[in-house]
């Protein structure tokens, strides 16, 4: 499997800071999103900018219009050689007008919108309903082949416009851009985008998450892998480098927020040698990690081990949660750990650990803002580590998050093998070599599953 499936964990993590504002979220989002409206001297140079582009405005449509020449690439449109009126660029110029401030150019951007809206497919029954055309005067069943991307491109444009300047529109043309965001979002999550294709993937979730949020369309907000309650994300591949966060949950609010993450530690400073594999289906996931040769110390690649050896007075695998008094409500022990905090429930069940012939302990603690749960490797005076003469170094478990009312899920089946650690269950399977080896021979040896 080539393509890591990676949740955009960074505008996720953002967004979750608005539940906080409940029960009016639609009304927080639109009050912070004028914290972002350009200030007095980047008006004024909007307005040049805009005043620049009066030659490229059509008003017959209400476009801006562009010459296409003959070379340009004809995959999706036939309309080379000639002058257009593109949809993508007049949905950004929709944005720009109503970033003047000017009360002609506002006035102006409810027409624009207005014709943006117009030449959406908004058919539910339709083969490209919730997507534009490239241009006004061609559509979609006249194109070679529609984009499905100008739902992404087209509706965050009017998401910007709709939540920055809210105040601005007319209330019946914010009816039809709620209309027609929601369309867009429904072609984006049937279209299902994966993150190899990052910045669409980006876009999709953005969209599809926001509309959720603004207008109460739970099975989009639950598509963005976002629930009211918690959000979950993952890799499918990854390594323990200090910069990279792999295995994520959230949950809480603005004033108490919430998160689980997991870091393999060398003497308490975060180790790279772990390489860690997730398969997730929703609120519940499948994880499992071994350790390369010649993996990052602490670095990714400045200090990689030689020949797989290194020293330590304390290597541990670390369940680390915020804020420390979540230690009292933690159960931990060999098997994993449970937590409930409020209306959600954290289960890691842990189905292997194992690092060589070391006796895997288990401790918890805390500092003055964290709780954590440490799955102790090794402590005490310095040791030699050789990774390349261990049979096995192999963690794994199983994570489920929901609600006190959601009813806990069976555990995965595991399925034993010499070589590999297998696990599945009804929805996902994972599948890892045991034994240490080079990064990059461990990275493209997993297999995963996740039932479609």
């Amino acid at each position: 499997m080539k393509n890591d499936y990676v949740t955009p964990l960074s505008i996720i993590s953002v967004l979750l800071l608005f539940y906080g504002c409940k029960p009016s979220v639609h009304q927080a989002l639109i009050e912070n999103s004028k914290k972002f409206r350009p200030d007095e001297e980047a008006r004024a140079l909007m307005i040049k900018e805009v005043n620049a582009m009066e030659d490229e405005f059509d008003p017959e449509y209400h476009s801006l219009k562009t010459f296409i020449p003959q070379t340009a690439n004809r995959y999706h449109s036939t309309r080379v050689g000639m002058y257009n009126h593109p949809v993508r660029g007049t949905s950004r110029y929709a944005v720009k007008l109503l970033e003047t401030g000017d009360p002609g150019y506002i006035e102006r951007a409810h027409k624009v919108i207005e014709a943006i809206i117009a030449a959406q497919d908004q058919d539910s029954a339709s083969e490209t309903y919730g997507i534009w055309p490239y241009y006004f005067e061609e559509p979609l069943d006249q194109m070679n082949k529609p984009d499905w991307n100008w739902a992404d491109f087209n509706s965050v444009s009017l998401l910007e416009a709709y939540m920055k300047y809210n105040d601005l529109l007319a209330d019946d043309l914010k009816e039809k851009m709620k209309a027609s965001i929601i369309h867009a979002s429904y072609s984006i999550k049937k279209r299902d985008v994966k993150p190899g294709y990052t910045n669409i993937a980006i876009m999709g979730t953005l969209v599809t998450h926001l509309a959720g949020q603004l207008f109460g369309v739970v099975d989009l907000q639950e598509y963005a892998y976002l629930t009211k309650d918690y959000c979950f994300g993952t890799v499918n591949r990854s390594t323990t480098w200090q910069q990279r966060r792999p295995y994520l949950i959230y949950w809480g609010d603005e004033k108490n927020p919430r998160y689980l993450s997991v870091r393999l530690l060398h003497d308490f400073e975060d180790f790279g040698i772990g390489n860690i594999f997730s398969s997730r289906q929703k609120n519940e996931a499948l994880t499992a990690m071994n350790f390369a040769t010649n993996g990052g110390d602490y670095h990714i690649s400045i200090d990689r081990l030689k020949e797989g050896k290194f020293k330590a007075t304390n290597v541990r695998l670390r369940f680390e949660l915020a804020a420390k008094e979540l230690k009292d409500q933690i159960n931990a022990g060999p098997q994993g750990l449970t937590l409930r905090d409020g209306d959600v429930r954290v289960t890691v069940n842990m189905l292997r650990a194992v690092f060589g012939d070391e006796e895997i302990k288990v401790e918890k603690g805390e500092d003055d803002r964290l709780a954590w749960v440490d799955f102790v490797i090794y402590k005490g005076d310095e040791k030699s580590f050789d990774l390349s003469r261990l049979d096995e170094a192999c963690f794994a478990w199983y994570t489920y998050i929901g609600t006190a009312i959601d009813s806990l899920k069976v555990l995965p089946e595991i399925i034993h093998d010499e070589n590999r650690f297998n696990a599945r269950t009804d929805d996902m399977s994972i599948s890892i070599p045991v034994k240490p080896a080079l990064e990059n021979d461990l990275q493209n040896d997993f297999r995963i599953k996740i039932k479609q």
